[in-house]
């Protein structure tokens, strides 16, 4: 497995992935009380949406494990496993510094 910063193309993949994990839990289904089959559409959209509006925040830094050759879970193909998002908090200098440095602006992840 490699970590890699996380692409705009990959938006989707990570979308699904949260929603697969998270779908049964009971904490998610309080947020998002929703009845199928109108459930999964719409959540699918609102974490869309709300994934687009964090990973290009200032100061965020998102990244993906990608299964490669030789994990035991490789099928043939690389595949998103998971995902990380980081976002700095702070006013001082070293926040500041750190914020105009982050992936966010460095990486093909603006909407």
């Amino acid at each position: 497995m490699h970590i890699r910063p996380l692409l705009r193309t990959d938006i989707p993949t990570i979308t699904h992935l949260c929603y697969r994990v998270f779908s049964k839990d009971e904490l998610y289904t309080w947020i998002y009380p929703l009845e199928a089959p109108t459930r999964e559409s719409d959540i699918l959209r609102a974490q869309s949406l709300k994934f687009r509006t964090r990973i290009v925040a200032v100061g965020a830094c998102t990244f993906v494990a990608v299964s490669e050759p030789g994990d035991l879970f490789f099928n043939g193909e690389e595949e998103i496993v998971g995902f990380a998002v980081w976002v700095r908090k702070g006013e001082d200098e070293e926040a500041g510094k750190w914020m105009v440095d982050s992936w966010s602006n460095s990486n093909d992840i603006s909407l």
